[in-house]
């Protein structure tokens, strides 16, 4: 609940801000998750118009993750062991 531009802050601090193509932060709109109002906000932010899009990054054969979870407590355990 941070306004935008503590986010930006930080993300141009970390040097990824570049990489951001939009930004909706429920600080400086009426709405938060998962009010459609919300999500619409976030795909205006990044000039979308169907939810249905992904990104253009075309998939990459040999990526293979690293491990699968299935359930959000099996996370830490998982990183605990790397």
């Amino acid at each position: 609940m941070r306004p935008e531009t503590w986010h930006e802050h930080v993300l141009h601090r970390d040097g990824v801000l570049d990489l951001i193509d939009g930004a909706a932060h429920t600080k400086e709109i009426d709405w938060t998750k998962p009010a459609h109002e919300a999500l619409r906000a976030a795909m205006a932010a990044v000039r979308v118009t169907d939810p249905g899009p992904n990104s253009d990054v075309p998939p990459f054969a040999a990526d293979v993750p690293d491990a699968v979870i299935g359930r959000l407590v099996e996370l830490r355990p998982l990183v605990e062991s790397w």
